[in-house]
């Protein structure tokens, strides 16, 4: 009966499905059935065993590994490997098939040993440097205007549609201080809840318009990672063009508008973007365990891109805990990050940052916002991660094959909004939507009936931007996510058949 029900879990976690035409005969276990059974096995079947086989399962066939990714992907792998081989053949002919699955793991196993290619060298990390942009940016010091020693730059309020915001005067410096240093640098204008804002981009030209982005998600740590990479990557002879991007609403209540309105142009002028690297919490978490994530967003070349930042994490992050994760990983939290817009738009995504351990806040009174936060940095890991981050966006840069063809293909799939709406599984959990239909099915002690879910969703829709952060419909986010990419619209109906599912996989843990 175990093993029955374990082909059941997972052919739910999609485990016994890659790599096949369809289910075997008798496979006729539906999406609500499967998932009850998955949860029922969850004490047995691992988080960090289900991320392994997961990241395996998503690698492209023509993708060889690093030993260093062996060592995270393995132990789960022969796990799910031992419970397959356990199942007899009426099993896997009734559940699916499972052979295939098995085969397809082995094979994969198979492809992990040596990459033989150097890490780039990064150079000298100026650390004196990257601190004084990050105390910049969080109201802590002044430095003097690029170009003009006679003037002061001090930022003490960059929050989006605040009424004394100084984020039109970040934007400023930024495009000074790169055209300082010999780039070229523009500025990309967007309209969010009637203001206009602007993502920051300068670019370091390469042989090939074929281009690998380094993010910063509307953090001072990122940003000013960002600045120190402008000096290292300056003069050097890359095979890629690297663009150095700065968003902004990365959190509430932008509701990563910087980056959707990024990837909505790119789609529509067709960027030949070939891998994206996020920056996002560099500083946070490390005090603690010295762990930081790795997450590998859903495009099948995010593992290849993941495994490049292994890699440089041993060259430059020694004494720090690399933990590589799928996208929507329960652990993972990428759902509310700008990785989230990247990886739906189809692009190879890995997302650098720390731990998410909570950091303390708000300021003291008397101090600039973020100053308490800044205090508890741990530079020395915000540095180590900054770095890796900056090594594999060198390395995805000085690779001469092209990449764009995979991830043209990535994109045609998710045109289609029955594929795309699986995606948005993140965007909803993280939404003040799916906080309030959990707050009303808990005080009720009932599931929503579909005419009040329908009544929650139109007060989402309604709430847009009026709650007390700002807070933007997630549905509203969902239907045009990308305005100018030319991707069918997702419908409503759509949008409430997943936030169905949702409460009932809440429903079946608790």
């Amino acid at each position: 009966m175990f093993r029955r029900r374990l082909a059941a879990a997972l052919i739910a976690g999609g485990l016994l499905t890659l790599g096949a035409p369809g289910p075997a005969a008798g496979a006729t276990m539906d999406r609500a059935q499967a998932l009850q059974t998955a949860l029922r096995l969850k004490a047995r079947l691992g988080t960090a065993e289900r991320d392994a086989v997961a990241l395996m399962l998503a690698l492209p066939e023509d993708v060889q590994l690093s030993g260093a990714m062996a060592t995270q992907l393995v132990p789960g792998w022969q796990l799910i490997r031992q419970r397959l081989l356990r199942l007899s053949v009426r099993e896997i002919n009734r559940h699916g098939p499972a052979h295939l699955t098995l085969q397809r793991l082995d094979r994969f196993a198979a492809q992990i040993q040596p990459v033989t290619a150097a890490v780039p060298s990064l150079g000298p990390f100026n650390a004196e440097r990257y601190k004084a942009h990050t105390d910049l940016l969080t109201g802590r010091t002044s430095l003097p205007w690029p170009g003009l020693p006679d003037r002061m730059a001090s930022f003490t309020n960059l929050t989006m549609n605040h009424p004394e915001s100084q984020l039109a005067d970040l934007h400023a410096y930024l495009r000074a201080y790169y055209t300082s240093l010999g780039l070229p640098v523009a500025g990309q204008p967007y309209e969010w809840q009637g203001q206009t804002h602007t993502t920051v981009i300068a670019t370091i030209p390469g042989d090939s318009d074929e281009t690998v982005l380094l993010v910063d998600s509307d953090s001072a740590t990122g940003t000013a990672a960002l600045l120190e990479a402008a000096h290292l990557f300056t003069g050097r002879h890359l095979a890629k063009t690297v663009q150095l991007v700065h968003l902004n609403g990365a959190a509430l209540p932008g509701g990563s508008a910087g980056a959707r309105h990024f990837v909505a142009r790119a789609l529509a002028k067709g960027q030949r973007i070939a891998a994206v690297i996020v920056l996002e919490r560099l500083g946070g978490g490390g005090q603690q365990d010295r762990v930081f994530r790795i997450t590998a967003g859903s495009h099948p070349r995010s593992l290849g891109l993941a495994d490049r930042a292994l890699r440089a994490a041993g060259t430059v992050a020694e004494g720090y805990q690399p933990v590589v994760q799928p996208f929507d990983s329960p652990v993972a939290r990428f759902g509310d990050t700008d990785g989230l817009v990247f990886s739906l738009a189809g692009f190879p995504v890995v997302l650098l940052g720390g731990t998410m351990t909570p950091l303390p806040d708000p300021a003291p009174s008397g101090q600039p916002a973020g100053a308490k936060r800044n205090a508890v940095i741990d530079w020395s890991y915000a540095r180590a991660v900054a770095s890796v981050g900056l090594v594999t966006a060198l390395d995805a840069a000085a690779d001469p094959v092209s990449r764009y063809a995979d991830v043209q293909h990535a994109q045609a799939a998710l045109q289609q909004p029955k594929v795309r709406i699986r995606h948005f599984q993140l965007a909803l959990m993280n939404s003040l939507f799916y906080r309030m239909v959990a707050a009303r099915e808990g005080a009720l002690r009932r599931e929503l009936t579909d005419a009040e879910m329908q009544a929650e969703m139109a007060a989402d829709q309604a709430r847009d931007g009026k709650g007390p952060v700002g807070e933007e419909s997630v549905v509203n986010r969902i239907v045009h996510w990308f305005p100018e990419s030319g991707f069918t619209p997702i419908d409503t109906v759509a949008i409430l058949a997943e936030m169905r599912y949702l409460r009932r996989r809440a429903a079946l843990s608790e």
